[in-house]
Order: structure tokens, then sequence, then C-alpha cells
């Protein structure tokens, strides 16, 4: 296997650990439903935040989309 699959591998299986650490305290979070999302919500504002970019897309296996992307308000009138 070449080096380059390797490092591939291992980031999907990095990956692969975080999302079930992550659904699994959600899972087990006494929050509700709408709570969790807020969450979420939250984090992935850090995140994109965090490397600067106002957009992130990703194809599902079954075609649809998921986009969530960063808003700046307009600036305020005066």
């Amino acid at each position: 296997m070449k080096e380059k699959d390797k490092k591939l591998r291992s980031l999907h299986q990095k990956m692969e650990l975080l999302h079930q650490q992550i659904e699994e305290t959600l899972f087990y979070s006494p929050l509700i439903t709408e709570e969790k999302m807020a969450v979420i919500m939250r984090f992935n504002y850090s995140l994109l935040r965090a490397c600067q970019c106002s957009t992130v897309q990703m194809t599902i296996a079954d075609g649809s989309k998921l986009v969530l992307k960063l808003e700046l308000p307009p600036p305020l009138a005066h």
C-alpha cells in the first residue's frame, strides 16, 4: 500500500472515530433535540471561523447536498 493511501486511510479512521465520539455524546446527552442542534451549530460556527472559510459543502451518498454557509449581517445604516 502506498504511503498516501495509508495516510488517507488513517485520516478516515480518525474522522470516523471523532464522528462516533460526537454521536455517542449527543445520544447520551439529556438535552432535547433542538438544544443538541444548537450545540452543533455553535461548534460548526467555531470551525468555520477557525479555518477562515465561509462555506462548506458535502455531497451525501444519495445525491443530496449539505451546505453550511456563514453569512455576515449587512452593515447597519446610520
